[in-house]
């Protein structure tokens, strides 16, 4: 865009934006056309487009009838007002598209860009220069790439200190493509309002407010189970129909991935969850407990039960059972020995019968299969080996195949592969199992 402009001016040529900015974006899209789904490229334009849009429209508002040239620092206080009106102008377009994308919209930017743009075009300017000094000199190039490399350090540094504040940013969750058509429709019937349309254009927003709500409407609460991607580890998310939440194992905990952190919470708080009641680690293998720290310092946490650890906050034991949920049953069966560090589960809805079993030797699994026998029968297994269960569940979840016996595979009526498919979603009326195409 900036090579176009300063092509046209040069040529004293007149320019039209959305010309320049039109072509710029093919340009690109010619060179690398899958630039269309990139977040950056998406931003990028909206945030142009929308800024000069709309600011045309805000300026006569809040621009023009302001008159600071009789103060000393008038006009410098004018160019701050413009950098306001013009962030606030690019985040209205950027809102639904940041949102989408990584369920944040920014608070701080706007006092932010009164530091981040000037420094920014400066910044372009630089390049600008950088890009033509190379032409007849590597080493002059070199120093102005330092200097501008100076620049955006600082911009980053900055940009950081920001983010960092409490009121940096607010999370909103759920904003689909049907909430992003409204919202782009409100938008465009307020910043068309007229004298003469007035009442009309409110009717219409009123009504278009009326048709958000009606379809964000939360329908009547199912059981709801989620088997979430967490790698090799296990995470299952329980929504029963009192609105108890309860959270199965935590993930895992490596040096760039948190499941807590970057998986489990994320999908409670799009869910508009904002409590697990019961939070159950089945062992303490470094698989299933990676998140549980974050989760615990981030989100509120009823009561944790730990195998055999002294962080429990209830003490079970085999064949307790916990019935305090709507509908809902937890048995608790016990490994050979208390000292295992093991819970195994099992989790009846209704009709509906959830077998949760945990990391255990061949021992332990035979005590299972001798001691419990038809009553480990259930619908959906969740477990990385079955090899030494003999009913055959409706649907068997794993985060890996490896362990499963060829035998096995063809007797099972479903594999579910949470690492190959990403979450796995079952609803349920206790009495039917409804697989949730998420995607």
């Amino acid at each position: 865009m900036g090579i176009l402009l300063l092509i046209a001016y040069e040529s004293e040529r007149k320019t039209n934006f959305y010309n320049v900015a039109g072509f710029s974006a093919l340009a690109i899209l010619i060179i690398d056309p899958r630039q269309i789904f990139d977040p950056s490229f998406i931003l990028s334009y909206t945030a142009v487009i929308t800024m000069v849009l709309l600011y045309e429209k805000m300026k006569p508002l809040l621009l023009d009838h302001v008159n600071l040239k009789e103060y000393r620092y008038g006009i410098y206080a004018k160019a701050i007002l413009i950098l306001i009106v013009t962030t606030f102008a690019a985040q209205i377009g950027v809102l639904p598209v940041a949102s989408s994308y990584f369920e944040k919209v920014s608070v701080i930017s706007i006092i932010a860009n009164l530091i981040v743009v000037p420094v920014a075009n400066l910044s372009l300017g630089i390049g600008f220069m950088q890009i033509i000094t190379g032409i007849f000199s590597e080493y002059l190039s070199s120093l102005i790439a330092q200097t501008n490399q100076l620049l955006l350090n600082f911009q980053l540094w900055f940009i950081k200190q920001c983010a960092s504040v409490d009121f940096a940013y607010f999370e909103i969750y759920r904003f689909d493509i049907v909430n992003i058509i409204f919202y782009f429709i409100i938008v465009t019937v307020i910043f068309t309002i007229t004298k003469e349309n007035l009442r009309q254009r409110i009717i219409v927003v009123v009504l278009i407010f009326i048709s958000v709500l009606l379809y964000n409407i939360e329908p009547e609460n199912k059981f709801r189970m989620t088997f979430l991607d967490v790698g090799e580890g296990s995470s299952l998310v329980i929504e029963n129909t009192d609105g108890k939440v309860v959270l199965i194992n935590t993930g895992i905990k490596k040096q760039t991935y948190n499941s807590g952190e970057r998986t489990i919470i994320p999908y409670l708080k799009r869910r508009g969850l904002e409590k697990i009641d019961l939070l159950i680690i089945t062992d303490d293998n470094p698989e299933n407990t990676g998140g549980l720290e974050y989760i615990s310092g981030n989100f509120p946490v009823g009561k944790l039960i730990f195998a055999n650890s002294e962080k429990s906050d209830i003490d079970v034991k085999e064949g307790d059972l916990i019935d305090s949920f709507e509908d809902l049953r937890i048995y608790f069966l016990s490994p050979v020995s208390t000292t295992s560090g093991n819970i195994n589960l099992k989790i009846s809805y209704r009709d509906l019968d959830i077998l949760i079993v945990s990391h255990q030797n061949e021992t332990e699994r035979s005590y299972l299969t001798i001691k419990y026998d038809d009553f480990l029968d259930a619908d959906i297994l969740h477990s990385k080996n079955i090899s030494l269960f003999n009913h055959i569940p409706q649907i068997y979840v794993t985060p890996s195949e490896e362990n499963l016996p060829e035998d096995k595979k063809s007797q099972l009526n479903r594999i579910v592969n949470t690492n190959k498919k990403g979450a796995f979603i079952v609803e349920s009326t206790g009495e039917n199992i409804e697989i949730i195409d998420w995607r």
